[in-house]
């Protein structure tokens, strides 16, 4: 009791297998490098029992374009998961390299040195090499280290 498929009963089941293969190609979005073949596969079951079911029509067309549908979307999720550490889908989102200046700011000059300036640095009460936010020193240290100078 053999029985041969009928057309109509092809296209369903190839259809099915669109819909089951296109799930597959779905749970495997994490490893896209197994989804998007398994994708491809149920994109091309699809593809055959659309082309078996659009001359039985009715009922027949509908697993085949759903497998269409499931499988269109796992491959575009799965392509999306393998170009995204690239940053494909980011528009102007590029990192600058670090040693490129930042644009539009000048970079600033170098520090002067103390020896090539000609500038005589004094520090607090004219004392020099004091530090110049130190405080002035009180009158009767005043007095006392000026009597030792002469």
């Amino acid at each position: 009791m053999r029985r041969s498929l009928s057309a109509r009963d092809t296209g369903i089941a190839l259809g099915m297998a669109s819909v089951v293969t296109g799930l597959i190609g779905l749970l495997l979005f994490l490893l896209p490098i197994l989804g998007i073949p398994v994708s491809l596969f149920g994109l091309g079951f699809g593809v055959l029992g659309t082309a078996l079911a659009f001359f039985v029509g009715g009922e027949a067309l509908r697993w085949p374009l759903g497998g269409l549908a499931v499988c269109s979307l796992a491959l575009g999720v799965n392509l999306a998961v393998y170009y995204a550490p690239s940053g494909a889908f980011l528009p102007g989102r590029s990192v600058p390299r670090l040693w490129d200046p930042v644009p539009d700011r000048p970079a600033p000059p170098p520090p002067a040195s103390a020896g090539r300036s000609g500038l005589k640095i004094e520090g607090a009460n004219g004392v020099p090499g004091a530090p110049p936010h130190s405080r002035p020193l009180p009158e009767p240290l005043r007095a006392s280290t000026n009597t030792r100078e002469s």
